[in-house]
This record gives structure tokens, C-alpha cells and sequence, in this order.
């Protein structure tokens, strides 16, 4: 987020999920990684494990046992028309307060 100790908030966003992802549906906060690429020890819906898994059942691939080739899989949030980007008419301004 650049912005230091802002991990918190986004922690406290995940453990208040209403609707944490299972069977392809609902908020995919199991992508929510470190900035290394590390998966999140106390990942609130199952631990480590569980998002290795789900992340796994997504064709993520991993450098090493713990952390997501973000080479490979790092969304950077340009092209509306990517599968993993926004919807075409997603307001930035409007999300974020500005």
C-alpha cells in the first residue's frame, strides 16, 4: 500500500471477511500475499496450508515453499481488459475516496 503499518488495516479487513472464499465463490482474500511473495502464517481462514491450496487450485506457482513466483503471477492493476484486472467500469476514485 506504501504506506508503513497499513498491513494492519488489511489485516483487520481479512479477518472480518463476511464471505472468505470456498468452491469459486465469494472474497478471495486467500490472494492476499507479503510483499515478497510469502504466504501469511496466521492467514485467517486455515492457516498457511490452506492458502498454499487454494492459491495451488488456481495455477499459482511457487519459487520455493513458502512464497508465489510474483514474476509470474503479480497483478500490477493496468489493463482493464486482463481476467484478472477491474471490470471496465470500476471507479478508482470512488473505491478508494479520492
Amino acid at each position: 500500500m506504501g504506506r508503513p503499518q497499513s498491513g494492519r488495516y488489511v489485516g483487520f479487513a481479512l479477518r472480518n471477511n463476511p464471505e472468505p472464499y470456498s468452491d469459486g465463490e465469494g472474497i478471495p482474500c486467500h490472494r492476499v500475499l507479503f510483499k515478497n511473495g510469502s504466504l501469511v502464517p496466521g492467514f485467517a481462514f486455515g492457516g498457511p496450508d490452506v492458502q498454499r491450496k487454494l492459491l495451488e487450485d488456481e495455477g499459482v506457482t511457487f519459487v520455493d515453499n513458502d512464497r508465489v513466483d510474483l514474476e509470474a503471477h503479480l497483478w500490477d492493476g493496468r489493463g482493464a481488459n486482463d481476467p484478472t484486472g477491474p471490470p471496465d467500469d470500476f471507479d478508482w476514485e470512488a473505491e478508494l475516496g479520492d
